[in-house]
């Protein structure tokens, strides 16, 4: 942006500004704010084309004192004048003014001197974070005399608004009384005229031109020559200067020599002479009004026309666009122009082609607001200069766009798509953690707009964190995690926040983190298991009966939170037993194999198994040891069926006619151990001599009986017998399966 004056609105605009220099201000923002260097306001001003105006002057004025606070001067070089301000140097409300100037070009800060209509103002509020846009129209003032100088009483300079040649722009006649330039003095007065202005010079200059109508960038010849007073040709008695300037003069200048090479602002008309020769060239397309004024003599001037030349580039002539993500563009209009840069229609039909670098993500379009197919070419009709496209684009990025034609130069312009509002979250960070850890396990949450782009908080944002599935997670803002909390915000501005987790049970979680109707965001997480620290049976003890080889028992590496811990070597598990009287561990499944005292985990693995076998009925305490920590399970050893009767009284001596002391039987397995009856069993009695010998269910041997039952989940059965005769004898007990048992008494 080219600045003109800039003022400062007393000592307000200092402390508004921070500094009196607006570049330098404008240039270290966009130094400390490179994201917000597109900030601000732009302010176009229209003219109308019947304004006559070489300039236009732009305020930024206090909205309640009208005070101005900062001014641009803007060249005209077209009706449709551009100007930008940085957002540090702007008020959240600004009243916005032109008004237009003539007699100054208003280049390398320059002031134009004739106000030449009224102040245009307008009020903006500047929305902050983006370009803020604001138009001014100029409208032609009052200007009865067609001099293109406005009335006083309109806003502008002219004194005399009914006289064509009264104008502030008019040049003094030294021969005139009369006041032609509104400076409130007569022409004669004026200084430049010498003493004897209104003595014998020529009493008027006349311009002629080679042509009239001329192409731009071409070298065309002019004239100028003295007349008298009745249109004769005259001369000079001395060097004459005739100075020469143009109306526009931006895009127009004169030089000396043919080829335009040698720049001149004047003439000379040599001593003797009456006449002289320039040449003018104009680079921009229009009316221009060529005027040449020697000293003394009424100006001539003469209008020129500059038409293009053949267009031979293809240029943007809309600004570059910072849209939304998902937001269509305002028009964009590229251009036929000649080399001189001004507009050149074509003359037929020409096709446009337009690309864009990146291209993915991005789309250019031919009607507003981005609807129909998306195109990659427009068509430039015969007979105009300007052809229109839009485009829109998703990913977040600056976007080089190119308009090229086939015979034309092309040209680029930079795009930039910046992130929408926030829509969904993200989350990212670590796959696996060990349990109970909470520093290697930040994860970040991210805020996206409604095509992934990251973005920024508008306002703070509280993101909640929870767990979906799996395992239980605990949350926390800080490292460690000292305290819980499942919430975190995202300050206005900032597009991330990160929060740490800890889990103690192994297995996979999903965390969800969501905010209001945002679409949320998932991370799954793995907790394994942190080092061994103890060793647990994962089997159930076991009731295994005696003879018979057990299920398979389990130990189990575990961690400090009880998960299974994963041995990073081959691990030998010491395996011990109490009593050990019959007892047995094997390796293999059915007891195959030799006994074993250990058994080792693989590595990788957090499981070992073992099977045991023991012929002795009792309950043994097997213990599992693992360097410093151990485990014991009680497996219980149950006695097989009864296969064996025996006697458990000791031989007997009873008189005749007595009846004898308890006498019991016990039912054994095939390893000894006592064996409870399944069922009711009958034991049957007999002796096998002559003794007369009887047996009895009760002590008092009253009720007679060969046979006593052994009750279900009994092992034992007890009888008495009596005889009439002495001596010695046999008694024996049998039963289905068991075998007979033999026991002596002695009858005295």
């Amino acid at each position: 942006m080219k600045l003109g004056v800039r003022v400062l609105g007393l000592a307000l605009l200092s402390v508004w500004m921070g500094c009196a220099d607006f570049d330098k201000a404008e240039q270290e923002f966009c130094e400390r704010n490179p994201g917000r260097c597109g900030e601000g306001l732009q302010v176009t001003v229209v003219l109308a084309p019947a304004v006559n105006a070489s300039c236009v002057l732009v305020e930024l004025r206090d909205p309640s004192t009208h005070a101005a606070l900062l001014q641009d001067w803007l060249p005209r070089t077209q009706n449709e004048l551009r100007v930008s301000f940085p957002s540090n140097s702007l008020r959240p409300e600004l009243e916005l003014a032109a008004r237009p100037y003539q007699d100054g070009d208003c280049q390398g800060d320059t002031v134009a001197r004739t106000p030449n209509g009224s102040f245009v103002t307008t009020t903006v509020s500047i929305i902050e974070g983006a370009r803020t846009e604001a138009t001014l129209t100029l409208q032609p003032g009052q200007d009865e005399d067609a001099d293109g100088y406005v009335s006083a009483a309109a806003g502008g300079a002219d004194c005399n608004d009914v006289v064509h040649e009264v104008n502030p722009g008019a040049v003094e006649e030294c021969s005139n009384t009369r006041d032609l330039n509104c400076d409130g003095r007569p022409g004669c007065d004026a200084t430049a005229c010498g003493p004897n202005a209104c003595g014998l010079l020529p009493s008027s200059l006349a311009l002629t031109l080679q042509s009239t109508t001329v192409t731009a960038g071409s070298c065309t010849q002019g004239t100028v020559q003295v007349k008298d007073a009745s249109g004769s040709d005259s001369r000079v008695t001395t060097p004459s200067a005739v100075s020469l300037a143009s109306n526009p003069d931006g895009g127009f200048a004169f030089y000396a020599d043919a080829s335009c090479t040698a720049a001149a602002s004047s003439t000379t008309i040599l001593a003797g002479t009456g006449a002289a020769t320039f040449y003018f060239q104009g680079q921009v397309v229009g009316n221009v009004a060529i005027s040449a004024t020697l000293s003394g003599l009424p100006t001539a001037s003469q209008s020129v026309q500059v038409n293009p030349g053949a267009g031979n580039r293809i240029v943007f002539v809309t600004s570059p666009q910072t849209l939304e993500a998902g937001v269509c563009s305002s028009q964009v209009q590229v251009q036929s122009q000649d080399a001189q840069g001004n507009a050149a229609p074509v003359t037929a039909n020409t096709t446009i082609t337009l690309a864009a670098s990146p291209n993915t993500n991005f789309n250019f379009f031919t009607n507003p607001g981005c609807t129909g197919s998306p195109v990659s070419t427009v068509t430039l009709s015969s007979g105009q200069s300007t052809a229109a496209f839009y485009f829109g684009g998703t990913a977040a990025r600056s976007v080089t766009i190119t308009a090229a034609a086939p015979s034309f130069t092309g040209s680029t312009q930079p795009q930039t798509i910046r992130a929408g509002p926030p829509a969904a979250v993200r989350l990212t960070g670590p796959s696996t953690a060990t349990a109970g850890d909470c520093n290697a396990t930040q994860i970040t949450l991210s805020l996206l707009d409604a095509y992934n782009n990251p973005t920024v908080a508008t306002t703070t944002t509280s993101i909640s964190l929870s767990v979906s599935s799996g395992r239980p997670l605990t949350f926390s803002r800080t490292v460690g995690c000292p305290s819980a909390s499942s919430t975190v915000p995202i300050n206005t501005g900032s597009g991330s926040a990160t929060m740490f987790f800890r889990g103690t049970e192994a297995g996979t979680s999903t965390i969800r983190a969501t905010s209001g109707s945002m679409s949320p965001g998932t991370l799954n997480v793995t907790i394994q298991a942190a080092v061994p620290s103890a060793l647990e049976f994962t089997t159930a003890a076991q009731t295994v009966q005696a003879g018979n080889c057990s299920s398979a028992t389990t130990v189990q590496l575990r961690d400090s939170y009880n998960n299974p811990a994963q041995a990073t070597s081959n691990t030998t598990v010491t395996l011990a037993v109490s009593p050990q009287d019959g007892f047995q561990i094997f390796a293999s499944s059915g007891c195959s194999g030799p006994p074993v005292s250990t058994v080792t985990l693989p590595v990788g693995s957090s499981d070992a198994s073992f099977f045991f076998r023991s012929t002795r009925a009792q309950t043994v305490t097997v213990t599992a040891a693992l360097g410093t920590f151990s485990k014991s399970q009680n497996e219980t050893i149950t006695p097989g069926q009864p296969s064996t009767i025996i006697f458990l009284s000791a031989p007997t001596s009873v008189m005749v006619w007595t009846c004898s002391p308890t006498t019991t039987v016990q039912l054994l397995d095939s390893f000894g151990n006592v064996s409870p009856s399944t069922n009711d069993l009958p034991i049957s009695l007999s002796e096998f001599s002559s003794f007369n010998l009887r047996f009895y269910t009760d002590p008092n041997c009253l009720n007679e009986s060969n046979t006593v039952p052994v009750p279900t989940g009994q092992s034992t059965a007890s009888f008495y017998f009596m005889s009439n005769n002495p001596g010695f004898m046999t008694l024996t007990a049998s039963g289905p399966g068991l075998g007979t048992a033999r026991h002596n008494v002695n009858i005295y």
